[in-house]
């Protein structure tokens, strides 16, 4: 009995369908991958907001509250107007914060240590500039994207990233220098002088800033004025939709 083969048009049929069979595998794989990426791409940008807003937590926390005409006015006399050019505190609008920071104690500072160990020297050691009372501006910065992937292609550096970028940006100075060089501006709010500051997040489209100050929530706060810090600051983080490609 002779063995009967394939006819030319099995073998198409055959063909045509492990094609349709390999394209839907294909589908399949490519939507799994694509649900991962977006999973993967939702939980880091959870993670990068959550990060951004304790570090500005931190700063808030650490925020105090002073004015010279303060200590200067008896409990008997009536306190003099503060003065804005001297306050010290949180000012900020929705699209701006300044964090006038207290200093950091660091126990283990080599400054702290010579001063302690040699209490009657007679010259203290200079404090280190970290352990100063710091300012701290955060402001939104516009310009040209720089998404993380291209951050990462240009490694490490010791110099700070070039300015004209789109992003958030920290700006840091000890308090006195900061009262010295803007204290002609209004309460250190700066605007989009990005001198000296720092790229931390360039995936942040946009930041909002809201003040609560214990019955609403404000647009504005100037510690000058209200004599005091916010009960609480609201803040709203908007990230790129899909900040890791390219």
């Amino acid at each position: 009995m002779r063995s009967r083969g394939f006819t030319l048009l099995e073998v198409v049929l055959a063909i045509g369908l492990s094609g349709v069979v390999l394209g839907l595998l294909a589908t399949a794989v490519n939507l799994y991958l694509v649900r991962v990426d977006a999973s993967r791409t939702e939980v880091e940008s959870a993670q990068l907001a959550r990060t951004l807003l304790n570090r500005i937590a931190d700063d808030v926390q650490a925020a105090r509250y002073s004015t010279s005409s303060a200590s200067s006015a008896s409990s008997s006399e009536q306190s003099e107007p503060v003065d804005p050019a001297l306050a010290q505190g949180i000012f900020g609008t929705a699209a701006e914060l300044r964090i006038d920071r207290s200093a950091i104690w660091r126990w283990t500072s080599a400054a702290l240590q010579a001063d302690m160990q040699n209490p009657n020297s007679g010259s203290p050691t200079t404090p280190i500039d970290g352990n100063m009372p710091q300012t701290v501006r955060y402001v939104l910065g516009e310009g040209q994207e720089l998404l993380a992937g291209k951050l990462a292609e240009q490694g490490v550096s010791a110099d700070p990233p070039a300015l004209g970028y789109a992003g958030l940006y920290r700006q840091q100075l000890s308090t006195a220098a900061w009262m010295n060089q803007y204290s002609t501006a209004a309460n250190g709010l700066v605007g989009t002088n990005l001198e000296g500051a720092t790229l931390i997040a360039p995936e942040v489209v946009d930041i909002a800033f809201a003040y609560f100050d214990g019955t609403q929530m404000l647009d504005e706060w100037d510690s000058s004025l209200a004599e005091q810090l916010p009960k609480a600051i609201e803040i709203r983080l908007t990230l790129l939709e899909q900040p890791w490609e390219q």
